[in-house]
């Protein structure tokens, strides 16, 4: 039988048979219930987005019917003040009498008194509306130095925190000016010859003898200008700096694996992941990649490593062999987030949908509303064209599609839009049954580029699709 061992029975292989169809069986249920996990939330937030849009369009109506009979009835309590004080002259009659005389007068005062209070009416709601444009501009000032203030205070903290404090004794303040003399001297050293500085034996004597030739230089008296010495500032030249125990962790890292990057190794900051196609391949990267580590005497910490997983979070993304999605409670994040007051929790928010945009087909026209309030020079007024875009964003972001990982050898189709917000690309591919998305890319029209004819536009869009993916476009065949 395939699969059965020589020492194997036919009952053993039967039950090993029936309990690896049991597995599959499981497997199978177990993506059809994902599946109509899938489809249920896709069903639940469409009939949200009804229901909230029914809502939305029955507030409306309710509002313009409670306007309209406002408006009715200010009409007409309006017309019934007014028909008091309307006076007509009797005709025929060429004198009228003191009383029609005195009626005609006070019709003509309460006329203009009418006029000037509308005019005044008018000139405070103008002053009004004005008062509450530099009421925002002001608390949009007023953020920017609270923001400015905090990050202040907090380089001070950090200055405090690093400064020796004066409490620690006699004999690690000499202890810590010794080790910080032999750095600026093993620096200054490194740097070359400094001529000005040749005579002083540490850094301290150095700027004691700089103090005392500038005292010296201010006292000497006004009128003699002649004797005055001019000082010129050293040069400073590096000829060599080859210590690589000083280099930068990150810029270390993508040095230590720079022949394994985007083949079998993936590296931000401190994380690396290994991906593989086999098992066996895995094991043979994973060698390669902890031999790097030890020959470069790098340790991994062992209760941080996650080894042969499907399955994965990385950087915000959930990865899985059938896709990458964004991560639910980042996703649940931006659901519940408040609708922005300012323009720092616009940023904010923008901050957080924007890296995930790739998964958002036409982003850039979706978000459009919000990005301009994030420019300090546009006073925040989140009207409802602002707030229909935080809307729609909450939705796709609901409703974003699960990016299939990019495959080299399947055909490939780059599909591209232009609009009047700006242009956007859609990246994706052929697996024999049908076209599944890669990535999605969107990018907001320059201005110079905006008064262009169609054709322009088409041709821009291309050009920065093929700038964004030219790493997966460049040398494949099958390309449409």
């Amino acid at each position: 039988m395939p699969g059965q061992l020589a020492d194997e029975s036919i009952d053993e292989y039967h039950q090993w048979l029936l309990a690896q169809l049991a597995l599959v069986e499981a497997e199978v249920q177990r993506q059809v219930a994902a599946e109509a996990a899938r489809l249920q939330t896709e069903a639940e937030a469409a009939a949200e987005k009804q229901r909230l849009q029914a809502e939305a369009e029955a507030d409306a109506q309710a509002l313009r019917r409670e306007a309209q009979e406002l408006l009715q009835h200010h009409e007409a309590t309006s017309i019934d003040k007014l028909k008091f004080w309307h006076f007509e002259p009797s005709a025929g009659q060429d004198n009228a009498t003191p009383e029609e005389q005195h009626k005609e007068f006070f019709s003509k005062l309460f006329t203009r008194l009418v006029y000037a209070c509308n005019h005044q009416q008018s000139e405070l709601e103008k002053q009004h509306q004005e008062f509450l444009s530099l009421r925002r501009a002001m608390q949009n000032h007023k953020d920017l130095h609270e923001d400015a203030t905090r990050a202040l205070h907090s380089h001070v903290q950090d200055l405090e925190q690093a400064a020796p404090r004066p409490d620690a004794g006699e004999s690690s303040n000499a202890s810590s000016t010794r080790q910080l003399e032999e750095r600026a001297d093993h620096v200054v050293a490194m740097l070359g010859d400094i001529s000005t500085f040749a005579a002083p034996a540490t850094i301290s004597e150095q700027l004691g003898t700089l103090q005392t030739e500038l005292r010296q230089l201010h006292q000497l008296p006004d009128n003699d200008r002649s004797t005055s010495k001019h000082y010129k500032m050293p040069t400073f030249r590096i000829e060599k700096f080859d210590d690589h125990t000083h280099q930068d962790p990150v810029a270390a890292m993508t040095t230590e694996f720079r022949h394994m990057l985007d083949k079998f190794v993936l590296v931000y900051l401190d994380d690396i992941l290994v991906y593989s196609r086999s098992l066996d391949e895995h094991v043979e990267h994973m060698r390669t990649v902890l031999a790097r580590l030890r020959q470069a005497k790098y340790k991994a910490n062992r209760d941080k490593c996650k080894f042969v997983r499907q399955e994965l979070e990385y950087l915000g993304h959930f990865v899985t062999p059938q896709g990458i999605c964004p991560r639910a409670d980042k996703i649940e994040v931006i659901r519940v987030w408040p609708e922005p007051t300012n323009t720092t929790t616009v940023r904010s928010f923008m901050g957080l949908a924007g890296y995930y945009q790739r998964f958002i087909t036409g982003y850039s026209r979706i978000a459009a509303p919000l990005t301009r309030l994030q420019s300090p020079k546009v006073p925040f007024v989140f009207d409802d064209e602002a707030r229909r875009s935080f809307q729609a964003l909450k939705t796709a972001m609901l409703m974003a599609s699960v990016l299939r990982i990019y495959e080299p050898t399947l055909p490939t189709r780059v599909t591209t839009d232009v609009s009047g917000y700006g242009i956007g690309a859609v990246l994706e591919q052929h697996d024999g049954n049908d076209w599944h998305l890669v990535e999605c890319f969107s990018h907001k029209v320059p201005p110079i580029n905006s008064l262009d004819d169609a054709r322009k536009k088409e041709l821009l869009a291309f050009v920065m699709a093929l700038k964004r993916w030219w790493h997966f476009l460049l040398g494949h065949r099958r390309f449409t």
